[in-house]
């Protein structure tokens, strides 16, 4: 038998293993976990709604990814909450462009709260990163991610 036939066997027996699965398979259940939205996060991600145009809404835009790498998200989960944000939009509803009308439940009473008064929008979302940085607990941030993130909070409140 050749020495990767062997490696093959040896290999597939490992993996039918119950003791393996027993170890591995918990872990990769919960690797992953799916996390509820919290307030904080419904709020940065009203204000980047309001900051960039609806057209652009995208897992590739540069603002949405900046904002998912900091909430520790997908792209595509946050511009999905954008699209759930469009849902709730009259002006967009008056051009007939719809969101994701899933999510309008869950959006809506932020939309209520903040889409009439966006400085109280800007102030609330500088309270949820600050927020954010602070309750984010140093094992799971590296100093340097620590830092570039108060940097961004105070180019958001003086720019």
């Amino acid at each position: 038998m050749r020495s990767h036939e062997t490696f093959n066997n040896i290999y597939k027996y490992i993996c039918k293993s119950k003791v393996i699965k027993s170890i591995y398979m918990p872990l990769q259940n919960n690797r992953n976990p799916r996390r509820l939205w919290t307030r904080d996060e419904f709020i940065l991600a009203l204000d980047l709604y309001f900051r960039i145009p609806f057209g652009s809404i995208s897992g590739n835009n540069p603002d949405i990814r900046k904002l998912a790498q900091f909430l520790d998200r997908t792209p595509d989960s946050v511009s999905m909450r954008l699209s759930n944000y469009a849902s709730c939009d009259p002006k967009l509803q008056k051009r007939g462009i719809v969101g994701l009308p899933a999510g309008i439940k869950k959006c809506m009473p932020y939309w209520n709260e903040f889409s009439m008064d966006l400085l109280k929008l800007k102030k609330a979302a500088i309270y949820s990163r600050k927020h954010i940085i602070e309750t984010a607990s140093l094992n799971e941030l590296d100093p340097c991610t620590f830092l570039t993130n108060w940097d961004i909070l105070l180019k958001d409140i003086y720019i």
